[in-house]
């Protein structure tokens, strides 16, 4: 368990969070693990969610000479 606490310090400072879930509640409720995940997912800062490519850039191919 120390491990896991020095791990999700160490994450935390670079801006991740760690979700745990005892393997009981994954193989006996898996909808509701689904259902936590799935709002932390969505309570994330948008600077940390994907940026769209800027405008022109997307399937733009190079030549190579």
């Amino acid at each position: 368990m120390a491990d896991d606490a020095r791990r999700t310090a160490w994450l935390g400072e670079r801006g991740l969070t760690v979700l745990r879930f005892a393997n009981a509640e994954v193989l006996e409720r898996p909808a509701q693990v689904y259902v936590t995940i799935l709002t932390a997912l969505r309570t994330l800062t948008p600077a940390l969610r994907a940026a769209p490519l800027p405008q022109g850039e997307r399937g733009r191919k190079e030549k190579i000479s």
